[in-house]
């Protein structure tokens, strides 16, 4: 199975799991923006520190399963991916979004956002 290249942060983490749940409720607070690529890695942490008390970081590893279009947590979870996916875009500069975007690929879920973002700066 491969592993995200910035390992370190989702090295503690628990085991993929087919637990497609997403909480009814939860808080994206403000993170520092990111606005140089050398501070991908912080501007990781504290993502990585936003979403993990929530049970949310599994949504932006593109190598956690989705759930099936069949399931009845589908809807749940799509509608927080979207909801994590805008609040990074909303903490990541206009010039590196513009790259990031400008690289048209699908972009509509957390994990396809992080995983241009991952390439933009990396």
């Amino acid at each position: 199975m491969p592993t995200l290249e910035y390992a370190s942060s989702f090295a503690n983490l628990p085991a993929v799991s087919e637990d497609y749940s997403a909480p009814q409720e939860y808080q994206l607070k403000a993170v520092d923006p990111l606005e140089e690529f050398d501070d991908f890695d912080t501007w990781l942490e504290d993502v990585i520190q936003t979403l993990r008390p929530q049970n949310l970081h599994r949504l932006i590893d593109a190598y956690v399963k989705r759930p099936p279009k069949t399931s009845p947590e589908v809807s749940r979870w799509v509608k927080t991916s979207r909801d994590i996916r805008y609040w990074m875009y909303q903490s990541v500069c206009k010039d590196i979004n513009k790259l990031v975007l400008a690289r048209r690929f699908r972009c509509e879920f957390a994990d396809e956002y992080f995983e241009l973002l991952k390439q933009v700066t990396g």
